[in-house]
Order: C-alpha cells, then sequence, then structure tokens
C-alpha cells in the first residue's frame, strides 16, 4: 500500500481546482 504525503495531495488538489475551472468556468465562485 502506498501512503500519499500531504504534498502530493495539495499537488493533486491543484490540478483538480486547475481542470475543473477550465470546463467549467466559474465553478468555484458559484460555490
Amino acid at each position: 500500500m502506498r501512503t500519499t504525503s500531504i504534498d502530493d495531495l495539495f499537488v493533486h488538489n491543484r490540478e483538480w481546482a486547475d481542470r475543473m475551472e477550465r470546463e467549467r468556468p466559474g465553478f468555484f465562485t458559484g460555490l
């Protein structure tokens, strides 16, 4: 089992957030 470091989580979260904002502009401002 691979443990994920907190740094990995932040990197993946940033990539996901960037992708969501590209696919759905205003997604986060609408929350």
